[in-house]
């Protein structure tokens, strides 16, 4: 199988160097506007450069687009009309109806499509999947934080950053609804005041079954953080998506100390997580769903619905006064 990536920033760098790992599929190109990085990496690689993702279609089954969203559309739009294979990097789109429109094309054709929320392949998120309960759980709370990156300028916080921790709340919320949301958020960078972008962003989604999650995100902070806390009736959960780490407090037993008062005991347990490539584990997933029909981790149908709620989200913000 023959595989092209268009956009040569970070990320789609990031995905043609996953391919040197990956089984059933040949990396033949990449493209860009940028011709002086379409030529940089042709070459590292030793695949073949595009200056126009519409060269490509003879030459590729399936591409993979790491590109600006604004482009997600008519990129997906083009290959998928022409039979070929999609994945494209989160979010699925823009707009909520031209995502829908994308899902519709895919089966139309025959042709898979899928979205690159890749915290999905993170090991811990397959092992909290095994030991969550959704019945038991108090509340959550995720912090997503990075230092200031000008790579990204097109989209602001909730749809760089946030959407992770969304799609992977739904996930292991399996089906939850979602009663309310409410969000607030805050622009702090002068490009993202001068498009009234948000930089950071707070919101509390409750679900039907009582479970409240707050999600910090942030790209304005001096301190990269991946965390995730899951408090339920009978212990404390503490994701590092990072560390790939999930450490969980339980209480032993209350035992009677002194005269003064109690003092509670806890049991701590690391679960044991098999480290894996997260974007190398997602690239796979997209090979052999094609290759040998394995279903795709994360449906397109699924990126649907983390849009919805990001523009729910993003609505919150914008249509309060926010700094």
């Amino acid at each position: 199988m023959k595989v092209g990536v268009i956009g040569v920033g970070k990320m789609g760098a990031n995905h043609i160097k996953s391919f040197c790992n990956i089984k059933n599929a040949t990396l033949v190109g990449c493209c860009d506007v940028d011709k002086d990085r379409v030529n940089e990496i042709s070459t590292l690689y030793n695949i073949k450069g595009y200056y126009n993702y519409r060269d490509m279609i003879n030459d590729i089954d399936a591409v993979i687009i790491a590109t600006q969203t604004i482009y997600h559309y008519e990129i997906a739009k083009f290959f998928m009309e022409n039979g070929k294979h999609v994945l494209v990097e989160k979010p699925i789109t823009f707009k909520y109806d031209e995502a829908e429109k994308l899902i519709e094309i895919a089966k139309e054709n025959n042709v898979k499509f899928t979205v690159g929320h890749v915290e999905r392949f993170n090991p811990v998120i397959d092992v909290l999947k095994n030991i969550f309960n959704s019945n038991e759980t108090i509340a959550m709370s995720v912090k997503r934080m990075s230092p200031v990156d000008n790579r990204v300028q097109d989209i602001d916080v909730v749809l760089d950053l946030m959407i992770h921790d969304i799609d992977a709340i739904l996930y292991i919320m399996d089906g939850k609804k979602i009663n309310n949301i409410e969000a607030i958020g805050r622009s702090v960078k002068k490009e993202s005041i001068e498009q009234k972008n948000c930089d950071y962003a707070v919101a509390y989604i409750y679900f039907n079954n009582g479970v409240i999650v707050d999600l910090t995100a942030s790209r304005v902070t001096e301190k990269k953080i991946r965390n995730l806390y899951i408090n339920s009736v009978d212990k404390f959960i503490e994701v590092n998506y990072m560390d790939k780490s999930i450490t969980i407090f339980s209480q032993l037993e209350r035992n009677l100390e002194d005269k003064i008062g109690y003092k509670n005991e806890f049991i701590t347990k690391e679960a044991f997580i098999i480290n894996k490539d997260a974007l190398i584990e997602q690239n796979q997933n997209f090979v052999d769903s094609i290759v040998r029909n394995v279903p795709l981790k994360v449906k397109a149908e699924e990126a649907l619905i983390d849009l919805k709620v990001v523009n729910i989200i993003r609505e919150k913000i914008y249509n309060k006064k926010f700094i």
